[in-house]
């Protein structure tokens, strides 16, 4: 190829790249694209933060605290005194704190979340290099070299630009950007505490689990109170990845009925499952007094490669009237991954219980894990942060079924299918229901 050519394809190349908006994380969860984003941070004489990260996933992994202790000792020596031969550029505080923490350790004592704060801090700063990386050589001619194999790679790496698009990347805040990250644990490594999503089925262990985390008041701390709702999050971690768990229980003006069908209708999923995109009902089974119904739906979030759950969802009626609604991620051969999009995992459940005539209270829980590379403790501090958009969309989409005389709908992706199943098997004990007035405030 000669001078011009070369010249005319760099242009043609250039101009595509620019077409593409590419998250940070999309680059670093593709292995080719991660080493191409090596090569450049070490031809930058900048490569020690992605060393430092990558040291961090091996180190989250680790079970025994003898491993972990002698890795975290490593790892200080490597990336965190200042000769090292690795010294990454963190504030003198941080720096501090893991000395501090690790002199307190020893081979029976290491924690998973020693590095959590310098792991937030290094991800942000290598997030700054994206823009240069995109810009450089080496990234087109990587870009040039996938396209050989695959001539709609940068459509699997990012998403096409808009005017819209262009405007959120430069008004953009980090939390805005990282807005649900997590871990790069895989979901059977993630969930064996739970349950095997492999195994897919409904059984009385599923809405236990449940109900256990409602009713330990030991396991949650308070992150938010307020007279209609409060939010908590697990005092210790689960999984490999050190993720928490989040509960929710709000005070809502309606009867349990009113808000079970705002939930299950199909009309209301997108004001309510904020982000959540493309819903389908893709497998329906029965399973004894049980039935469940397996839903796929999609993850869209700016700047962000795009996620897919692959949920079980189930639901029965009390007899005292409650609604419980559980859900949990399985691994289905009907639905693969697919390419361009990250798998993630849910499991967690709703139960919604009357309180008086006017009155109903929903309690939710929620394990999540949107995969990839990025800080645990960041999402564990998203989930802190929960606002109260989630509230607001169940009471409007209340409001609005009242205010045109809706009843039970009519589409709900078979989780009502799922509860008139289990009717028929009212003549089976009834599993305990936490106390109405459980993790509220002594008004309700």
């Amino acid at each position: 190829m000669n001078q011009p050519q070369l010249a005319k394809k760099r242009t043609e190349l250039v101009k595509l790249v620019s077409q593409y908006e590419v998250p940070f994380e999309n680059i670093v969860d593709d292995k080719k694209a991660r080493t191409c984003f090596h090569e450049y941070l070490k031809a930058n004489l900048n490569e020690e933060p992605l060393l430092f990260m990558t040291e961090l996933d091996h180190y989250v992994t680790l079970i025994g605290t003898k491993a972990r202790y002698k890795s975290a000792t490593k790892i200080v020596e490597d990336y965190l005194q200042a000769n090292s031969k690795h010294a990454i550029n963190v504030s003198n505080s941080l720096r501090q704190d893991a000395y501090d923490v690790l002199a307190k350790s020893d081979e029976s004592n290491c924690p998973k979340d020693m590095f959590d704060e310098i792991r937030l801090s290094v991800y942000l700063d290598l997030k700054q290099c994206l823009p240069g990386f995109l810009d450089s050589d080496t990234f087109r001619t990587h870009v040039l070299e996938e396209m050989k194999v695959d001539s709609d790679y940068m459509g699997s790496v990012g998403s096409p630009k808009t005017d819209s698009s262009v405007d959120e990347l430069s008004a953009a805040t980090d939390s805005e950007v990282t807005e649900t990250l997590s871990s790069t644990s895989q979901m059977p490594e993630n969930t064996d505490l739970f349950y095997n999503p492999k195994v897919v089925n409904v059984n009385d262990a599923d809405f236990d689990r449940i109900l256990d985390d409602m009713s330990n008041e030991h396991m949650w701390r308070n992150v938010h109170s307020s007279s209609k709702r409060s939010v908590y999050v697990s005092k210790e971690t689960f999984g490999k990845r050190g993720l928490k768990k989040m509960m929710e229980t709000a005070i809502y003006p309606f009867s349990p009925s009113e808000i079970f069908y705002a939930l299950t209708d199909e009309r209301y999923f997108d004001s309510i499952e904020r982000g959540m995109k493309d819903p389908q009902c893709i497998h329906y089974q029965k399973f004894q007094q049980y039935a469940g119904t397996v839903i796929h739906k999609k993850l869209k979030k700016p700047l962000l490669q795009v996620r897919d759950f692959v949920v079980l969802k189930s639901c029965r009626r009390e007899k005292d009237g409650s609604y419980f609604i559980m859900k949990k991620s399985v691994e289905l051969d009907l639905k693969p991954e697919m390419k361009g999009c990250t798998r993630a995992l849910a499991c967690g459940g709703y139960l919604i219980q009357k309180i008086d005539e006017r009155s109903s209270r929903l309690t939710l829980t929620a394990y999540v894990d949107f995969s990839g590379w990025t800080p645990s403790s960041l999402f564990n501090q998203l989930s802190a942060w929960r606002d109260d958009s989630y509230y607001k969309a169940v009471t409007s989409a209340c409001k609005e079924r009242r205010k045109l005389g809706l009843d039970e709908p009519g589409r709900s992706y078979s989780v009502l299918d799922t509860m008139k199943h289990y009717e028929k098997f009212w003549t089976a004990p009834t599993t305990r229901v936490p106390p109405q007035t459980f993790f509220f405030s002594s008004d309700h």
